[in-house]
């Protein structure tokens, strides 16, 4: 099936593969790291975005307009993704818009999709009534985990500081 994008998503998978074709030998531990961080962070954000896409597709029925699948069997039958990774996806696309605050952090690359996992599964288990008052606490404690995050070097190893 032809694919038909938009501009920006045409340009990511532009940039995505150039970087593929660049095979260039670095040997800087400083840049090497520096660059896992930044794809990693990189990762992060389009994961935000294809959670939105999702939103989006499961509100226009996309997926069985085009495909006459479930967005979920779309997922996992057109796109060949495991069905506990699309699974997961469409959880975060349902659950996402009642926790505003993980949510914003989500789009805004504070969080990972596993930590957004994790804070929307913990705010599902408490009563309702208290969700909004301990939502930023998750929040705040998810973005700490990246925040704190550094490589850690063989002299923090010694000391053990890792």
């Amino acid at each position: 099936m032809p694919q038909l994008l938009s501009d920006p998503v045409a340009d990511v998978v532009a940039v995505v593969d150039k970087l593929r074709a660049d095979d260039r030998l670095i040997t800087s531990p400083e840049m090497v790291l520096g660059d896992v961080e930044v794809l990693l962070e990189a990762v992060s954000k389009l994961q935000a975005v294809l959670v939105r896409r999702l939103r989006v597709a499961g509100d226009l029925d996309a997926a069985a307009q085009i495909t006459g699948r479930s967005t979920k069997g779309f997922l996992h039958e057109e796109c060949l993704l495991p069905s506990g990774d699309a699974g997961r996806l469409l959880r975060l696309v349902r659950v996402l818009p009642f926790a505003p605050e993980t949510q914003a952090a989500f789009d805004a690359g504070d969080l990972t999709i596993a930590h957004a996992a994790a804070v929307t599964t913990a705010l599902a288990s408490l009563p309702a009534e208290l969700r909004d008052t301990v939502e930023p606490h998750l929040v705040e404690r998810a973005r700490a985990c990246l925040t704190n995050f550094r490589p850690c070097s063989p002299e923090d190893r010694v000391h053990g500081a890792c």
